[in-house]
């Protein structure tokens, strides 16, 4: 029980004058259930502009950049382009542009989508609204494009659209972007393209191009990519000089030979002065041979093999690791890999060693990867070499010819694909049909289709002609399983995305003496046949997303002794129950048991499932390399992200799973009855070094566990060297984060400790809050000098160290002061101030706080002055400030109200005032506000 009556009290008046609000989101369940809060989204919330590895301010360059900038402010100018070859550097430029008209404070929102040589209405509408934070219902793309138009010309918000490679003449009012009016309305459109043709075809009357890198600065960007090259110079620059001045083959080059020795960059230097010339549309053909130049250098055929891979994927795709290692496993090229837990290694290597040559970048997070477009169409051109009639698909990476077609309008003659050896294939037209006899690949290994709108289904013998396909990756069709495919005997991996299957799925038992890797996910799929159990040579299993499955037979996941990935819906809960009216059993949880090669699951069980499974599967989690589990009674969303363990609604967590607190890269605790410290593995003892627990935690969200105190002992603390976003909320018996001094073998010490990537910190509904990370004092108690008490003057003082903060929410915390001045220095151990980063505070409902220590801290010591400002005083309704001296003058002109909020960053306009846009990159996939409504009832 929480002894504080009269915090009680005040927390009971908040409820109900926060009732009608709380009608409003219920009564907005239809949205939030569509809203894009619950499914990964394809950009950030608010794209982060983060300069890339290499980029360098040249001069060639600067007055393009000041011209942009100039025009951005122009509210006569509408539209401005930026065109040049492919690799120039055009998206480096705007990004660049975009991340210093936000630090201008020029625009409230900026949003990019990329167009790409296959441009999808749909898809574009769809990432624009969403990056916009706008939830809408119109399914059809007129009706998106006059909710984006209206969003785009209503002049609320300052807006820049970013629409990035386009390669055709765009009508924008079709997409639903106004092109003439916009910059009255303080909005901007930024377009980049290869040719300056599509711009003079859209009317854009202001547009500048960047061209190839003069020698000097081209020269200056080769020594940042390769650093001490240990070469003679006079190679190095000849090398340089091939490259052409095209800022992608310099870095590709460059990473290639950077620490080779002197005979590598002659070889090198032959292959460029002799290699023939080749055209990649948009691109100069002097600059094909340095960027072929980076694939021939790959030293392993795997790391070629991967490469090629890539390009079957959508242009500016996210690229998924995971989809490369089956495919890549699937296929077969991986020398002396027979598992997928070795097959995962393998590619993780591979697609490092890819980065490393700059031939891929960073996706949208670790477990994702990208291809440059200039790349992507080089590998497209390495596989449209003529193979022979009787080469063989199986020769990787040599005999490989790729056909990729996503804008396919119609199929080709039924030879056109004889000598091709992987097809990719997306189609995004109401008409499209199949063809009408079958066509003829006899050394296709591959096949990816897609199908956006088609609502035909799959021929009988579409599949006849492909009699060596390994991989078959159907997504968003319309399927009865044809009888063609179950006759592919080489086939090992079969993916039927997001397809409606119709027709009895039970034939699959015809691929269980070859099919290793079976993906149903977000199919239509109620029931999951028994025959599946006699796929014994499964490796993966995955039915994630199913959202309509029901049953899973008892026996069949036991059957599967070689699985060592397995996914499961998250709305699937029914483990352990009695189903068709008594005549079946579901599957029981004590089944993974059997699995003991499992080192993948994503599952979600209720709490009674919870307790059977740690008391018959002891040693299931130690196991895990990659894992998604939740334990709760109620619903959720299905969310891609690894390593996420969420508990919630149960008495206590059991020891077992202090086993994934090593691993655990997201974690949430709910109602967790008995909570008083976070668990961890004693084994484990914290390094200076970062390894024990939590050392890979990156967010964690605490909420309403009313028995816990504190979080971390200080050297647990010192461990979360990768954490991120803290999120804790209404446990009433909390009062400090760090806490547990007295069971320290090192004592207290004076040493801060740093958090070196936490960017976001919310502490909300903690009645018994004193401090971050109280100051401690000794004094003596009964003759005995050595216990020691709390201090608690402020929330954060010199104990604690955030150099990277940015966004920073308190509320209802029963505090007087947040920052002591010691707090606002830098630390011993770091050379950055602590919250010099900080763009955004919100303080709200803390009633004891002093409003002239506010105002000394804001004004004096804040490195960086808010740029704009909220506030909430009494019951008044929330005024904007923009000068910080006028709030306060705004505060005491009327003494008798109480500090209700005080907030200050940037200032949302969707009217949603207590939704945290940052906090909800972190914690977007797991849907918290339904989560916390069934929790708590409300």
């Amino acid at each position: 029980m929480c002894p504080n009556l009269m915090w009680r009290h005040k927390r009971g008046k908040d409820a109900d004058d926060r009732k009608s609000e709380v009608t409003k989101l219920i009564n907005r369940s239809e949205l939030l259930e569509t809203s894009p809060v619950s499914h990964d989204a394809p950009f950030q919330w608010e794209p982060h502009f983060d300069s890339s590895q290499y980029y360098t301010k040249f001069d060639s360059r600067a007055s393009v950049f000041d011209k942009i900038m100039e025009a951005l402010k122009d509210s006569r100018i509408d539209m401005i382009g930026v065109h040049g070859p492919g690799g120039v550097g055009k998206t480096t430029m705007v990004k660049e542009v975009a991340k210093e008209a936000k630090n201008r404070g020029i625009f409230e929102k900026i949003v990019l989508a990329v167009v790409s040589n296959d441009p999808n209405t749909s898809k574009l509408q769809g990432d624009l609204l969403l990056q916009l934070d706008i939830n809408y219902k119109q399914t059809s793309e007129l009706g998106r494009a006059d909710v984006l138009r209206k969003a785009l010309s209503n002049g609320k918000r300052k807006i820049l659209v970013i629409l990035d490679d386009l390669w055709q003449v765009l009508d924008l009012n079709e997409f639903g972007i106004p092109i003439s009016g916009l910059g009255d309305r303080g909005c901007k459109i930024l377009l980049t393209s290869r040719r300056e043709e599509e711009f003079k075809g859209m009317e854009v009357r202001l547009y500048f191009r960047i061209g190839y890198l003069e020698e000097r600065e081209a020269w200056e960007l080769f020594k940042k990519v390769t650093g001490d090259f240990g070469v003679n110079e006079s190679i190095a620059r000849k090398v340089n000089k091939r490259c052409g001045g095209l800022p992608l083959a310099i870095v590709a080059v460059g990473a290639t030979l950077k620490d080779e020795e002197e005979f590598e960059w002659c070889n090198a230097l032959q292959q460029l002065e002799n290699s023939p010339l080749k055209y990649i549309e948009g691109i100069d053909r002097a600059s094909y041979t340095p960027l072929k130049l980076s694939y021939d250098f790959l030293k392993e055929k795997d790391a070629k093999s991967c490469f090629l891979l890539c390009c079957l994927f959508p242009e500016d795709a996210d690229i998924s690791i995971d989809d490369l290692v089956k495919y890549s496993f699937a296929l077969g090229f991986l020398r002396k890999v027979d598992t997928l837990k070795a097959a995962r290694y393998r590619v993780q290597a591979l697609v490092k060693m890819l980065r490393r040559s700059c031939l891929l970048l960073n996706g949208k997070n670790e477990n994702f990867v990208k291809m440059h477009d200039v790349i992507r169409d080089l590998a497209i051109s390495i596989t449209e070499e003529k193979q022979t009639e009787h080469g063989s698909g199986h020769d990787w990476p040599g005999q490989q010819q790729f056909v990729v077609d996503h804008d396919i309008r119609r199929w080709p003659g039924n030879d056109a694909w004889k000598h091709h050896t992987a097809i990719s294939l997306t189609n995004n037209d109401d008409n499209f049909t199949f063809p009408c006899s079958v066509l003829d690949c006899p050394l296709v290994h591959t096949l990816l289709l897609k199908l956006w709108k088609s609502s035909l289904k799959i021929p009988n013998d579409f599949f006849q002609g492909m009699k060596k396909a390994r991989v078959l990756d159907l997504n968003d069709i319309l399927l009865a399983l044809p009888s063609s495919v179950l006759e592919l005997d080489h086939l090992r991996m079969l993916r039927l995305k997001n397809c409606q299957l119709l027709g009895d799925l039970a034939t699959m038992q015809n691929l269980k003496n070859h099919i290793e890797i079976l993906s149903l996910e977000g199919s239509t799929i109620k029931e999951l046949p028994q025959e599946i159990g006699e796929l014994t040579r499964l490796q993966s299993l995955n039915l994630s997303g199913c959202e309509s499955l029901k049953v899973i037979p008892k026996g069949v996941i036991s059957n599967l002794i070689r699985l060592e990935e397995l996914y499961v819906a998250y709305n699937f809960k029914e483990w352990d129950t009695i189903i068709d009216g008594g005549r079946m059993s579901n599957a029981s949880i004590v089944e993974l048991k059997l699995l003991t090669q499992l080192i993948v699951l994503y599952i979600r069980i209720s709490s009674r499932s919870c307790r059977i499974m740690v008391q018959e599967c002891p040693d299931l989690f130690e196991k895990l390399i990659n894992f998604n589990i939740l334990i709760f009674d109620g619903y959720s969303y299905y969310n891609q992200s690894s390593n996420v363990l969420k508990i919630c609604g149960i008495h206590h967590i059991d020891d077992e799973f202090c086993l994934l607190m090593d691993k655990v890269d997201k974690l949430i605790l709910w109602k967790i009855q008995d909570l008083r410290f976070l668990p961890s593995k004693p084994q484990l003892q914290i390094t200076p070094s970062g390894e024990g627990s939590f050392n890979k935690l990156t967010c964690l969200n605490i909420y309403s566990c009313d028995r816990i105190k504190y979080l971390f002992s200080p050297s647990c603390a010192r461990a979360l060297q990768q954490l991120q976003a803290l999120h804790v909320r209404e446990c009433c018996q909390m009062e400090q984060i760090i806490g547990d001094y007295y069971h320290e073998k090192e004592g207290v010490t004076d040493e801060a400790i740093i958090f070196k990537r936490l960017t976001y910190i919310c502490l909300e509904d903690l009645p018994q809050f004193r401090s971050f990370y109280p100051k401690m004092e000794k004094t003596t108690i009964g003759g005995n000098p050595s216990n020691w008490t709390t201090i608690a003057e402020s929330i954060f003082n010199e104990k604690v160290s955030f150099p990277v903060l940015e966004q920073l929410n308190i509320s209802r915390l029963p505090v007087e002061d947040i920052w002591n001045k010691q707090a606002i220095q830098s630390s011993k151990r770091s050379n950055k101030v602590s919250f010099s980063q900080l763009e955004e505070v919100v303080i709200s409902y803390c009633e004891n706080l002093d409003c002239p220590k506010m105002k000394t801290f804001a004004s004096r010591q804040l490195c960086l002055p808010p740029r704009r400002m909220r506030a909430k005083v009494g019951d008044e309704e929330e005024v904007e400030i923009i000068d910080l001296n006028a709030f306060f003058e705004f505060r005491n002109a009327d003494s008798n109200h109480k500090m209700k909020a005080i907030s200050w960053g940037d200032v949302f306009d969707n009217g949603e005032d207590d939704f945290d846009d940052y906090g909800k990159k972190y914690f977007d996939d797991d849907n918290l506000t339904k989560m916390y409504r069934e929790i708590t009832g409300r």
